[in-house]
């Protein structure tokens, strides 16, 4: 298996050599390292020419125009050979263990599309960021996604997809809407196009804080959330149409819903609402309905019940 690590970087010359260096230094070295500089304005090129312009594993691209974060993925998508793409922003470090952790997922007989771990802090904050708790198998959420927009993954640098499964909805037309935030685009394209989603609940990435995040605990401008309620809307559109996504039938949203490892009201009232736009007589729908409700119901109420009864043991300590 080739394994390709991507970086995206602008204007982090005083972090991306680190960056590399931590893709250089794994326990099992990259087949090839892609950095793509978004025409940075500090000495981002100097440094990254004199530290890896004559290392033959290193692949330096240097963009005339700065057009954002997704127009770093795509190019680096186009010009990957890799099997399975590893993501890394440049200010982000690897740890020494994590391809080679992360490898084991896409050998396996599972044969996972979409591996996503923890995060550590360091700089100016620390701690343990998990997105989903002690969940790991998650596996197909195409509807889940489809219909409710639930956001399944974790920030670019702790993020792997197979190249197959990114060549069905890469390269992305709309940079100019994904200029940061982009691994939104990787994240639910990944889901909506059908890929096995695991998360490996260990810290093997190191997020860095520092005064100049893209977008950690940044302070947005008056406006952003309608502009990006409408650049979300269109990506949801490209997607739909790229990957027909409609459900035809029933079973295929009932048999995402009866693997899904984990339920709560909001999945539940997704997945109904799925059922409901399916293209089914409504004979059909409501007996998809009743089946979506036998399944989430236990779980829905053996949650509640669970919390009901801790909560009781909370009051009599």
């Amino acid at each position: 298996m080739k394994l390709t690590v991507a970086i995206n970087n602008y204007n982090y010359g005083r972090y991306v050599v680190e960056a590399v260096n931590s893709a250089l230094t794994q326990t099992r070295l990259p087949d090839e390292i892609i950095v793509i500089d978004d025409a940075s304005t500090d000495e981002s090129r100097q440094v990254l020419m004199e530290e890896f312009g004559q290392n033959s594993l290193v692949r330096l691209y240097f963009k005339d125009k700065n057009e954002g974060q997704l127009s770093c993925f795509n190019l680096a998508f186009e010009q990957a050979t890799g099997d399975v793409i590893f993501f890394l922003d440049a200010d982000d470090v690897y740890k020494e263990n994590y391809l080679e952790e992360i490898e084991a997922y896409y050998l396996g007989k599972s044969q996972w599309d979409f591996v996503f771990c923890d995060r550590e802090l360091f700089g100016l904050a620390s701690g343990v960021v998990s997105r989903w708790g002690g969940v790991s198998k998650i596996g197909i959420t195409r509807y889940l996604t489809f219909f409710g927009k639930v956001w399944i993954g974790s920030s670019t640098s702790t993020v792997s997809v197979r190249k197959s499964l990114l060549e069905k909805f890469m390269p992305i037309p709309l940079e100019r809407d994904w200029r940061i935030r982009a691994d939104d685009c990787i994240v639910w394209g990944s889901s909506l196009a059908g890929g096995r989603k695991i998360h490996h609940v260990k810290p093997l990435i190191r997020y860095r804080v520092h005064d100049r995040n893209g977008y950690y605990k940044r302070a947005m401008p008056h406006g952003y959330e309608e502009v990006r309620s409408k650049a979300v809307s269109e990506l949801f559109q490209y997607f739909e149409e790229r990957l027909s996504l409609r459900p035809v039938g029933v079973e295929p949203i009932i048999s995402e819903c009866w693997k899904l490892p984990i339920m709560n009201w909001r999945y539940w009232k997704i997945y109904v609402w799925a059922i409901r736009c399916a293209n089914v007589g409504w004979a059909m729908k409501f007996f998809g309905i009743l089946k979506i409700t036998k399944i989430c119901f236990p779980r829905l109420t053996g949650s509640w019940i669970k919390r009901f009864r801790t909560k009781r043991l909370h009051r009599a300590a």
